[in-house]
């Protein structure tokens, strides 16, 4: 039953393992993409309109957009523009008319927004804006009385056809509360945490009393009548969301958004026609969505996934093979009298595989219900996500297979069995050189691996380790049964228990197999673990290196924190502002810096110990010691192009000498393709070194890679960096995280495939058990002859079951033991094929997942003995007559 419970799932986990994977890998995309980001890069379709008041045209853009296959709930957002435009200096008051007091605020509608509010009195009912308590105290109103809103532009703008003052009086429905210090609403449905990036900005020329300004929310009616009235401009934004998480429903999304953006711009469609004639062909439709780049993340991953699980599917369906064939030839043996009986009585072994098959199909049967039962399970524990159900055709196979396999199995050794008596089998076998053909294909298999300089996760670099540890094993087993001889000739034990297990270790051919078996069985176990570790950690680091920090955001400049920010006045908490610059010269080579603060660089990147430091701050440190006039520099050790001393140059000009004062494997968000040169950004300006006018501008340029970029990093989640800068109202773009990092197609590839190879090294480990404990039982079995005899001496029986179970640890010390030394040398020759990204910096290192192969050790150890001591338990009681009979 075992057998084909692990034969099952090899087979069938395969496609629906990949199947899952392009979901999941869709999934943990959309969960990495900040709420920040713009909207071409999340996972909504976002429609667009600016200076259409037009009903039907609404109308029919909404239908549109909540007719997308596969879109969740529709949120249409209204707000104005025209009092953003700098040219017409509109000034934006919201008054009481009976008593003229003033505030500022500016209307607003959403779809649910209402709802959403959280009141502080009664409302009125009925039609009006709703008014926040900060701004109803100001001009004390509140539900049932009257505010006006005006808009005077002083100047004749780009969408104010004339200057003037425009005003208009509404009632108010109602007052809400706001977050303290703030005026953005409380939320009291989630609705207004969706519509945080769609909330207007404060007014041009008002004072910021909050970081959000006031908002006048009312429904569709109301705010399009205090659009017209003032002579404002709307911007209409229709979003829909995925109505569920899945890669095949987000294609047919990001399909039909792109269908309608099409439509959006074809003069002769319907939709555009509609829209001109509406605005009299000042406006247009945009479509953004960051579906489509998301999708193809997922397909990605799904590809690479794909790659990797064929590779280690091979091995899967090959150790569960194994373990089916084992388990037929255990129950021949177990039925091995009745079987001699049946061909005694003239049945073939054709007959008997025939037979054997019938028998199987209950277990058989059972096995691959358990499989399939647990392959949700096994799928989702590996990418998260249960896959797709299986077909009645998929599963009948691997039945098929798993009978066939036991039939097979019961027909060759009946075979052999009828052909014992002349000897002829015994013979064979015995002239079979299994140890030299297990050999001989290790080294088939190894060798063009070792050769080959192609890096990726192949069924080659899947199969390697097994052909190595298989070759290996092969000499662990001869070398330990050479030793136990040695050991034999130089010692002779006085207690029998020692001098059983000596001689049985040196002479019999058995114990060595199982130690072979054992050493294969474990090694296998040690390397997936010693692998996924490494995996685990390479993904990690080269996340860490690429992304710098936990959130990242670009600023126009780093004046907007306060004044300057080479002493990080003004930075966010844990944060650092970090100058880029792409393009450098060194010595004429191609190289990119990065300009910091280097005490606040240790608070606001992300280092890790395998990025070749033990002291970050001694490494920043020696960034401000330069010496002789040279800018101090550190950068990574495998970049060889960077001598030790030289001169950066961008552009042709303003060369600046400079010393590497360190050398480390990688650097926190260091670049992919070129040299990383970390300095102190302060002693680069006071020499006047590249871009060296005002701290952290952005220069003019028509050379993108010739300009210093500013970021903010930030070791907090990029929610709490973002609230920070609008709080300060310094604008951002661009907004990436480690988290968005760690989601690339090809981590998350790799990482599942060695999960995945992992589970059926757990299958190894079984077998390696079965193999252990198989032998013990069957020794036992083959020396009841010798265990009779030394009982009527006067030995106990209890002796005779210590010797089989010391003989089992011994085993399994031996070949667990060997197993652990030998994974780790082959995890290191292969680690660029374990590498998922092999070109970027820090290389993958084979350390971590030492304790946890060696707690593997110990329980297999222990389960093996435990075993055997339970076999041990029932007794012998076989006469000196019926084991002389046996022999």
């Amino acid at each position: 039953m075992a057998g084909a419970f692990a034969l099952a799932l090899a087979v069938l986990s395969g496609p629906v393992l990949v199947a899952a994977s392009g979901t999941a890998a869709f999934g943990s995309v959309v969960e990495a993409v900040p709420d920040a980001a713009n909207a071409n890069e999340r996972p909504v379709v976002r429609a667009v309109l600016a200076g259409v008041t037009s009903g039907p045209v609404e109308d029919v853009v909404s239908a549109r957009m909540a007719g997308l296959p596969e879109a969740g709930e529709l949120v249409v957002t209204r707000r104005p523009i025209g009092y953003l435009d700098f040219a017409a200096q509109p000034e934006v008051v919201v008054s009481n008319p009976a008593t003229g007091a003033t505030s500022v605020a500016v209307p607003f509608s959403a779809s649910g927004a209402v709802d959403g509010l959280v009141p502080t009195t009664e409302g009125v009912g009925g039609t009006g804006v709703w008014v926040p308590d900060v701004v109803a105290s100001e001009l004390g109103v509140g539900p049932g009385d009257e505010v006006a809103y005006s808009i005077n532009y002083r100047e004749a703008g780009l969408r104010a056809t004339e200057a003037g003052l425009r005003e208009t009086v509404v009632e108010v429905a109602g007052v809400y509360a706001t977050i303290e210090g703030d005026a953005v609403p409380v939320d009291g449905t989630g609705v207004w945490a969706d519509l945080a990036d769609q909330l207007p900005p404060w007014p041009i020329g008002s004072g910021r009393e909050t970081p959000q300004v006031p908002l006048l929310v009312a429904d569709r009616a109301v705010f399009e009548q205090l659009v017209a009235e003032v002579g404002e401009v709307g911007l209409t934004v229709w979003q829909v969301g995925l109505a569920a998480v899945a890669i095949e429903e987000a294609e047919r999304l990001a399909a039909a958004a792109e269908r309608l953006d099409r439509e959006a711009f074809d003069p002769t469609g319907n939709l555009r026609t509609m829209i001109d004639d509406a605005s009299e062909g000042m406006a247009s439709l945009e479509v953004f969505t960051g579906i489509d780049r998301l999708v193809e993340q997922g397909r990605r991953a799904r590809a690479e996934t794909a790659d990797g699980v064929s590779s280690v599917r091979v091995i899967g369906v090959g150790v569960s093979a194994l373990v089916v064939v084992l388990a037929g030839l255990a129950s021949a043996w177990r039925r091995r009298d009745e079987r001699q009986a049946l061909l005694d009585a003239g049945r073939s072994p054709v007959q008997l595989a025939a037979l054997a098959a019938v028998e199987s199909l209950v277990v058989v049967g059972v096995g691959t219900a358990l499989a399939v039962v647990a392959l949700p399970w096994f799928v989702s524990g590996i990418v998260g996500v249960a896959g797709p159900a299986l077909s009645v055709a998929a599963i009948g196979g691997v039945v098929a297979v798993s009978v066939g396999l036991l039939a097979a199995t019961s027909g060759v050794q009946a075979w052999r069995v009828s052909r014992a008596y002349s000897g002829r089998a015994e013979e064979s076998v015995r002239r079979l050189p299994w140890r030299v053909v297990v050999v001989a294909v290790g080294v088939v298999i190894a060798v063009p691996v070792l050769l080959d300089d192609e890096r990726g996760f192949s069924t080659g670099a899947a199969l390697f380790p097994v052909a190595v540890l298989a070759a290996a094993a092969v000499g662990v087993g001869e070398l330990f049964r050479t030793a136990a001889s040695a050991v034999r000739r130089v010692w002779s034990p006085g207690r029998l228990v020692a001098r059983l297990l000596v001689a049985r270790s040196s002479r019999d051919r058995a114990v060595a197999a199982a130690v072979m078996a054992t050493t294969m069985a474990f090694g296998a176990v040690a390397y997936t673990t010693l692998s996924a570790e490494a995996v685990a950690e390479a993904s990690e680091d080269k996340a860490t290196a690429q992304a710098g920090s936990n959130a990242t955001v670009r600023i126009p400049t780093a004046t907007l924190l306060d004044d300057g920010a080479a002493d990080a006045a003004g930075v966010p908490e844990a944060s650092t502002v970090v100058w880029r610059l792409p393009l450098m010269q060194v010595d004429e080579e191609r190289a990119g810096l990065l300009a910091v603060t280097p005490e606040a660089f240790l608070d606001g990147a992300l280092w890790s110990p395998r990025y070749g430091t033990d002291d970050p701050v001694a490494l920043m440190g020696a960034l401000t010691a330069g010496t002789g006039g040279f800018l101090p520099v550190v950068t990574e050790a495998a970049r060889a192009v960077v001598p030790d001393r030289g001169v950066l140059t961008r552009n042709g000009f303003e060369d600046v000498p400079y010393e590497v004062v360190g050398r480390v494997a990688a650097l926190p968000g260091g670049f992919d393709d070129r040299p990383t040169l970390l300095v102190d950004a302060a002693s680069l300006f006071e020499r006047g070194g590249p871009s060296a006018s005002p701290l952290g501008d952005v220069f003019e340029s028509d050379d993108p890679d010739g300009v210093f970029v500013t970021e903010v990093w930030s070791t907090r989640p990029i929610g709490e960096l973002v609230a920070d800068l609008r709080a300060a109202d310094v604008p951002f773009d661009e907004p990436t995280t480690l988290a968005g990092a760690l989601a690339q197609p090809t981590l998350l590839a790799r990482g599942w495939t060695v999960d995945y190879l992992l589970a059926f090294a757990a299958v190894a480990a079984v077998l390696g058990l079965v193999i252990v404990v198989g032998t013990s039982l069957r020794d036992r079995a083959r020396r009841r002859l010798q265990t009779r005899a030394l009982v009527d001496l006067g030995h106990r029986g209890r002796t005779m079951g210590w010797v089989n179970v010391l003989e089992v640890t011994l085993i399994g010390v031996a070949g667990t033991a060997a197993g652990a030394l030998l994974a780790r040398p082959v995890v290191a020759v292969i680690a660029d094929r374990l590498d998922p990204l092999p070109t970027q910096a820090p290389a993958l290192t084979v350390g971590a997942g030492t304790a946890v192969v060696a707690a593997a050790a110990v329980a297999f150890v222990v389960a093996a003995t435990a075993a055997s001591a339970l076999a041990g338990l029932v007794p012998a009681r076989t006469s000196i007559n019926e084991a002389l009979r046996d022999e």
